[in-house]
């Protein structure tokens, strides 16, 4: 096996190394409030318990770490936007491209446990050095994977003593900049939302799936709501036959996102929202995805096909028992029959079907996520200066996302904003004509 990176033993404070405890963890210990994630100056202040100690690596090959990272997302809490197929396929594709230099912090017991795993990149932004999480726009949640018993027994001052030993293993950085973190992995905190959050514009939102599909729809959707919905299908069904297909080979799959590409292209055009996918990076993120479908891989690409074309197309992702349901586009031909919608009807059927227990709406404040969802995750964003000009420059970024969480919050100037944005981008593109 090839090197890990550099490693360094710490005593600990929590005890690692010795058998687990019986009982549960002392829920009076679990407390963050007022904890400081990135303390400034002062010498550290964890206190050290016993001679036990962990070891602290940092990576920045990942497939060095392939197999390590494989086994510890089995069992870690965390999501699927921190597992190794996602991470390397977005480093492999965007992240390289983008000059984004991997930074995998591995903490571990001395009998060789994984405790927790944190994906970050170092990147240049505007001259700056800048410490991010890997995964870019494409995850919708980022973050760390971590062992759930180990977070249940952190406490503020325990993970501030980690959390000054991790960075001094780090290369220097002028700004951190960690945002799209849920308040909670798994029943545990997440030790880097602290009190120097911010809170972010969007949510994330998600169900919990149980019993048929028959009883969820009815729980679920009104009376009203089913009868419009079935009209809708009868009318596709007068249109022809009408069916639901998944994506099991890669002729098929690739297909599929070339279609997804040019109609959401079409819709984003109509936003006044430009399109990603004139990157060639980002298609390349979504094609390599699409090589492995579920069940041999994580990505789950599927359609409702009238008359043996796709009238709306959705690229999702399969992983530990949750349905994650994140690129969607339909045929604005039949806008009036919501093509759209029965596809997620659809999909929310085949995930009970085959024992998903979670379907995770993503991140969006659409109504229709409120019909199906009762779990709103609120998501942070930690941004702190680490030099005189990083600290300029977080100022800055931290007025940008107070000022965005406004706009996004107020119907009035969402409004406005949109209606900005497409004058803007109908002037760029009579512009390029």
């Amino acid at each position: 096996m090839k090197q890990l990176g550099p490693t360094h033993l710490w005593t600990s404070p929590l005890g690692l190394a010795a058998a687990p405890p019986s009982k549960s963890p002392n829920k009076a210990s679990l407390g963050y409030a007022g904890a400081t994630l990135f303390p400034e100056g002062a010498a550290d202040s964890a206190r050290v318990a016993a001679n036990d100690e962990f070891v602290v690596t940092v990576e920045k090959d990942l497939a060095a770490i392939e197999q390590i990272w494989r086994n510890f997302e089995r069992r870690a809490v965390g999501s699927v936007f921190q597992s190794f197929d996602c991470i390397s396929n977005w480093q492999g594709t965007i992240g390289s491209g983008e000059k984004v230099l991997p930074h995998i912090v591995l903490g571990r017991a001395v009998d060789g446990r994984v405790l927790f795993l944190l994906p970050f990149g170092i990147t240049r932004r505007f001259g700056l050095s800048v410490l991010t999480w890997l995964g870019g726009r494409q995850a919708d949640l980022k973050g760390g994977l971590f062992d759930e018993d180990f977070l249940h027994g952190l406490d503020e001052v325990q993970w501030t003593g980690i959390w000054r030993h991790i960075r001094a293993r780090l290369p220097g950085f002028d700004v951190l900049h960690l945002c799209d973190q849920p308040a909670r992995l798994g029943t545990a905190r997440n030790p880097f939302v602290t009190k120097r959050k911010l809170v972010q514009p969007d949510q994330s939102h998600s169900t919990h799936l149980t019993g048929d599909w028959e009883g969820s729809y009815k729980a679920k959707r009104s009376g009203s709501s089913r009868r419009v919905e079935r009209a809708r299908l009868r009318k596709l069904e007068a249109e022809g036959k009408v069916v639901f297909e998944i994506a099991h080979d890669r002729t098929t799959a690739n297909a599929l996102m070339e279609r997804l590409f040019s109609d959401k292209a079409k819709s984003l055009a109509r936003l006044g929202v430009s399109d990603p996918f004139t990157d060639q990076a980002v298609r390349e993120f979504y094609l390599r995805y699409a090589q492995h479908t579920y069940p041999r891989g994580q990505a789950h690409i599927s359609a409702l096909m009238l008359n043996g074309k796709p009238i709306s197309i959705v690229w999702g992702l399969a992983f530990r028992g949750r349905f994650h349901y994140l690129l969607t586009t339909y045929d604005s031909a039949y806008r009036q029959m919501s093509p759209g919608r029965l596809h997620l009807n659809e999909l929310i059927r085949w995930s009970l079907a085959n024992g998903f227990d979670r379907f995770d709406f993503g991140v969006g404040e659409q109504d229709y996520k409120y019909d199906w969802c009762e779990d709103h995750t609120a998501l942070f964003t930690a941004i702190v200066g680490r030099t005189l000009v990083g600290r300029a420059a977080a100022f800055v970024l931290r007025a940008k996302l107070r000022l965005k969480r406004k706009i996004k919050t107020s119907k009035i100037l969402w409004s406005l904003a949109h209606t900005i944005r497409v004058q803007i981008l109908n002037t760029r593109t009579r512009q390029s004509a």
